[in-house]
């Protein structure tokens, strides 16, 4: 995922693998966040979302005995 990501980051710039400049100063001049670092967000996310509602569940069980 992140080369692919790289890839089209430098291609976006104008720029090869064989400029070698580094992966950081890309990300800078675009002022990008990672996309792998984006999708692991979410999945925290959706997993918050399925606790809270397992803890909601519970709750309303003990509620209504």
């Amino acid at each position: 995922m992140h080369v692919g990501e790289m890839r089209i980051l430098r291609w976006m710039c104008g720029h090869t693998s064989s400029d070698k400049i580094r992966n950081k100063d890309i990300r800078d001049k675009i002022d990008m966040a990672s996309v792998v670092d984006k999708m692991r967000k979410r999945d925290w996310d959706d997993f918050d979302k399925v606790h809270l509602r397992l803890l909601f569940m519970e709750l309303w069980y003990f509620a209504i005995t």
